[in-house]
C-alpha cells in the first residue's frame, strides 16, 4: 500500500462512525496525550516509571485515530483498566481529566443509558481514589466528569442533527427530482397532445380537399409539417436533448402571454377548428399583472392548450369558446364546448389531460372544474397571482373592460 493509500486510510479510519471531523478526533486524541504526561510528571505513584509508561501508553491507546473505535466493551477495559491501575498506585488525580475526556467521547457515540453508566463509573474512580488512596477534590473532579457527559451529549445532538438535516435534504433533492419528471412528463403529454390533435385534424382537411381543392390540401399539408417540426422542438426541449441551451419555453409576461394565446387559438383556426376567444383585461391591475409570477403565465398556457385539445379530441367538428378573464387577483380560464354528436370520428384519449392539468393549477395554487354541464363540457381554472388563494370559479368579478 502506497503513501496516498495510507493516508487515505488513516482519514477513514479517524472519521468515527457517527461522522465526526478528523479534527475532534485528532485534537481529542492530542488531550489524551497532554493529560497522561501530566499525570506522569506530577509523580505520586508507587509504580516504577518503567510500568508507569506502560500503563500509560495502554491508556492512550483508545485515543490513537485508527485504533480502538468507541462505543465498544474494549474501548470501555482499555480506558478504565490502565487508568484504574495508576490511580490504586497512587496516580496524580489529572487521570481524572483523562476520564472525563473519555466519558465525552463515549458519550458521542453510545445511546444515553451508555452514556450514564460510564459516567457513573469514571465518579465512582474519583470516590475510589478518594476514600482508598488519599484525600482528592471529590467534587471537583466529579464536576469534570459530568460535565465531559453533558459534551459529549451536546455533540452526539449536534451530529444527529446533521444526520437528519442531511437526510431531509436528500428527501427535498428525491422529492425536488420526481416533481421534474412529473413535469417534464406534463410538458411532453401537453405538446404532443396538441400537435398530433391539430396535425390530425389537418390530415382530415388535407383528405376531404385533395380531389376538389388541390390547394386547400397543399396549405393542409404546408401546416402539418410545420406543426410536426415545431412539436419536435418543444419534446426536445421539454426532455433535455438538445446540446445547446435554449430560451425557456411559454410567455414570460402578461403581454407575451396574450399573443400566445392568440397563436394558440390560431393554429387551431387553421386547422378548421370553430374556436371563438374572448380576452378579458382589468386595465386598472396592470401593475399587479407585470410582477406575477412567470410560471403563472406558462401554466396559464399550457392548461389552455391541454383544454382546447381535448376539446378537439372528444367532439370534433364542434365550436369552442375560449374565455380568459383577468382582475387583479386572479387568471380566470374556461373553455366550453358541446357535447352533442358529430359526424368526424372522435380521436382517442386516456384521460391524462385532466390529470395534467389538476396538477398544474395545484402548483400554482389554483382550482380546476372539468366536467359536464348540461348539453356541454366545461373547463374553469381559476390562478392566483402571487400565489394567494383562489376565490370561487363562479364569484362576482369586477368591473373590467374589454380588451382585444
Amino acid at each position: 500500500m502506497g503513501l496516498r493509500g495510507v493516508l487515505g486510510r488513516l482519514r477513514e479510519r479517524a472519521a468515527e462512525p457517527s461522522g465526526l471531523p478528523v479534527w475532534v478526533v485528532c485534537g481529542s486524541a492530542g488531550a489524551a496525550a497532554l493529560l497522561l504526561a501530566a499525570a506522569l510528571a506530577a509523580g505520586g505513584s508507587r509504580l516504577p516509571l518503567p510500568a508507569q509508561a506502560v500503563l500509560a501508553a495502554a491508556a492512550f491507546a483508545p485515543w490513537i485515530p485508527w485504533g480502538i473505535r468507541a462505543r465498544s466493551w474494549a474501548f470501555v477495559v482499555a480506558t478504565f483498566g490502565p487508568v484504574g491501575a495508576l490511580l490504586a498506585a497512587g496516580g496524580s488525580p489529572v487521570l481524572f481529566g483523562l476520564l472525563a475526556l473519555a466519558t465525552a467521547r463515549f458519550a458521542v457515540h453510545a445511546p444515553a443509558v451508555g452514556g450514564v453508566a460510564f459516567a457513573a463509573a469514571a465518579v465512582g474512580c474519583v470516590g475510589a481514589r478518594h476514600q482508598w488512596v488519599g484525600p482528592t477534590d471529590w467534587f471537583v473532579w466529579k464536576s469534570y466528569v459530568e460535565l465531559g457527559l453533558a459534551l459529549g451529549w451536546a455533540m452526539r445532538g449536534q451530529r444527529l442533527l446533521v444526520v437528519r438535516t442531511e437526510e431531509r435534504a436528500r428527501e427535498r433533492a428525491r422529492l425536488a427530482a420526481l416533481e421534474e419528471r412529473r413535469r417534464i412528463a406534463r410538458d411532453v403529454h401537453d405538446t404532443l397532445a396538441h400537435t398530433l390533435t391539430v396535425m390530425m385534424v389537418h390530415l382530415d382537411a388535407a383528405r376531404l380537399a385533395v380531389g376538389d381543392n388541390p390547394e386547400r390540401a397543399t396549405e393542409a399539408l404546408e401546416e402539418l409539417g410545420a406543426l410536426g417540426r415545431a412539436g419536435l422542438v418543444e419534446v426536445r426541449r421539454s426532455v433535455g436533448l438538445l446540446s445547446a441551451p435554449l430560451p425557456l419555453d411559454g410567455p414570460l409576461d402578461p403581454t407575451s402571454a396574450a399573443t400566445a394565446v392568440e397563436e394558440l387559438v390560431a393554429s387551431f383556426r387553421r386547422a378548421g377548428v370553430d374556436v371563438d376567444l374572448r380576452l378579458d383585461v382589468d386595465m386598472t391591475c396592470m401593475g399587479r399583472l407585470g410582477a406575477a409570477p412567470v410560471d403563472l403565465w406558462r401554466g396559464a398556457h399550457r392548461i389552455l392548450q391541454e383544454a382546447l385539445a381535448n376539446a378537439v379530441r372528444h367532439a370534433p367538428g364542434v365550436p369552442v369558446r375560449v374565455r380568459v378573464d383577468i382582475d387583479d387577483a386572479h387568471v380566470r380560464l374556461e373553455v366550453v364546448n358541446d357535447r352533442r354528436a358529430v359526424v368526424s370520428p372522435a380521436v382517442p384519449g386516456g384521460g391524462a389531460g385532466l390529470q395534467g392539468m389538476r396538477e398544474r393549477v395545484a402548483a400554482l395554487g389554483g382550482s380546476l372544474e372539468a366536467g359536464p354541464a348540461g348539453p356541454r363540457w366545461v373547463v374553469r381554472a381559476a390562478l392566483p397571482l402571487g400565489g394567494r388563494a383562489p376565490a370561487a370559479l363562479g364569484g362576482p368579478r369586477p368591473a373590467r373592460r374589454r380588451a382585444s
